[in-house]
């Protein structure tokens, strides 16, 4: 999918706050502060607490470690020796505990690009991901810049190649998952109204994410019904998925398409855009691995979007014509709803 939801390789939407701005630009100027801490509260970047600069980095890094409570993330934006142009440098340090929610880890991982952006790219000359205190004591920091030294070396083609690649990941603790595949287990109950789906008996379900519980949960099912009927369920503030058995004539036959629908409304959370859709893969597989065959994926971030003429065209693309002329391409994010073809083996 891609479309009018956040996709997690992006941005998170998440800003820093003015307090945090105000706090990193006073350090900056005043030249007193060795560390801040901050975290991310109500869509927020926000200043948690400053500590004094000490007599020196290795010693200022042992305060640190007292500051790093379990299951709680992040960020420690501590002051280097080095300096550049622009003065002292800095890095963050971005401590993302095992035990911590999925969503503050996916949240922790996506935010730390725009925290240096906001404050200014200039000013920070590194940074350190961890998830336990004995990662970012001094000695695994001197590991780190040898480790830096080795990686800045020039990189074989192949190795640019895998680099790349590992831009799109999250650390998610102990085992290290693309973000399309966060594992969240879908209710018992859902999986049932899912087969009753495949099996003819009824022609829509609707799941829900569970932010709390880190499960995928059944929100609605309907026995019969049209698309009218659907797009009632569809919440205005909060994404859902959607399973849909459409019954439709085709060139003199009658079909029945299973669709996986990924609603996310424009007005939803950026936290709820963001766990849905990392989350939809997930519920895309758990449907197609308990029988369920989905022909079609629709995404729409309205429920007017949801209509006849779209599954139709979406199950039965229109047969393109060749043209001579070229057609001036749409602004990301408007036209038609987007699909994604099912790819069978």
């Amino acid at each position: 999918f891609s479309g009018h939801c956040l996709n997690m390789s992006h941005q998170s939407g998440i800003s820093v706050s003015h307090e945090l701005d105000d706090a990193f630009r006073t350090a900056r100027t005043a030249g007193n502060v060795r560390w801040i801490k901050a975290q991310i509260k109500e869509e927020s970047i926000i200043l948690n607490k400053t500590h004094p600069l000490g007599s020196s980095l290795d010693q200022d890094f042992n305060t640190i470690q007292s500051e790093l409570v379990p299951k709680i993330p992040c960020y420690i934006l501590i002051r280097l020796d080095s300096t550049n142009m622009t003065g002292y440098n800095w890095a963050v340090f971005s401590y993302v505990p095992d035990g911590s929610s999925v969503r503050d880890r996916m949240l922790y991982a996506s935010s730390r690009d725009t925290l240096k952006k906001q404050l200014g790219l200039s000013y920070f000359s590194d940074d350190l991901h961890g998830t336990t205190k004995d990662e970012f004591s001094w000695s695994s920091w001197e590991d780190h810049l040898r480790g830096k030294v080795a990686r800045d070396q020039p990189l074989t083609a192949s190795e640019v190649q895998t680099r790349a690649e590992k831009t799109a990941e999250v650390d998610l603790g102990q085992s290290r998952e693309y973000v399309h595949g966060v594992k969240f287990p879908m209710a018992s109950n859902a999986i049932e109204k899912i087969r009753s789906l495949s099996s003819g008996s009824l022609v829509y379900v609707q799941l829900a994410v569970d932010p709390s519980k880190e499960t995928i949960e059944l929100d609605n099912s309907l026995g019969s019904g049209s698309v009218p009927d659907i797009q009632k369920l569809l919440p205005a503030k909060e994404p859902r998925y959607g399973l849909f058995r459409y019954s439709h004539e085709h060139e003199g036959q009658n079909l029945d398409s299973n669709v996986f629908i990924y609603y996310c409304s424009d007005n939803a959370p950026v936290k709820l855009k963001m766990l849905y859709s990392s989350v939809k893969s997930v519920a895309n597989e758990t449907a197609e691995s308990v029988g369920l065959k989905i022909d079609k994926r629709l995404e729409i971030s309205e429920p007017s979007e949801l209509t006849e003429a779209a599954l139709y065209e979406t199950i039965h693309p229109p047969v393109a014509t060749q043209k001579t002329t070229f057609s001036k391409p749409q602004r990301p994010g408007k036209g038609k709803a987007r699909l994604t073809k099912t790819v069978e083996n």
